[in-house]
């Protein structure tokens, strides 16, 4: 597999790199995402990876008027203990502030998306090596 790492690209700043290894590959590829950790974030978790910004149930302020529940940018209040789901269950980031480039990723994996002007990505003979090598 192709194994890529997305962070900041350094511990003062909150521009996000994506640094890929090839399978068989000791070298690394770093590239430019063009993303910046939001403000008030500071960590993914698994339940966000493949939710949008926009989604009206779980995506965030931007997401426009949901369907009748947003849980996306819940800000809990009241007394402790009350609720039976623990408050820092709540605390988890239900949507993908990187979502656009991810999605990204998966197409052009798939051939179903060419590689966008500006858009870092492994070249097309290491996509099919990596495809071939899972």
């Amino acid at each position: 597999f192709m194994l890529t790492l997305m962070t900041n690209q350094s511990h003062a700043q909150k521009h996000v790199i994506a640094t890929s290894r090839m399978p068989g590959s000791s070298t690394l590829q770093e590239c430019d995402t063009g993303l910046s950790w939001p403000e008030d974030v500071y960590s993914l978790s698994h339940v966000a990876l493949p939710i949008p910004l926009d989604d009206p149930v779980y995506g965030g302020d931007e997401a426009g008027p949901s369907p009748g529940i947003s849980l996306g940018d819940m800000a809990l209040r009241g007394e402790k203990g009350v609720l039976r789901v623990p408050a820092a269950d709540m605390l988890r980031l239900r949507h993908n502030p990187f979502h656009s480039y991810l999605s990204h990723r998966v197409l052009v994996f798939m051939g179903l998306e060419p590689v966008a002007d500006g858009f870092c990505a492994p070249s097309e003979p290491d996509m099919q090596t990596a495809a071939l090598n899972k």
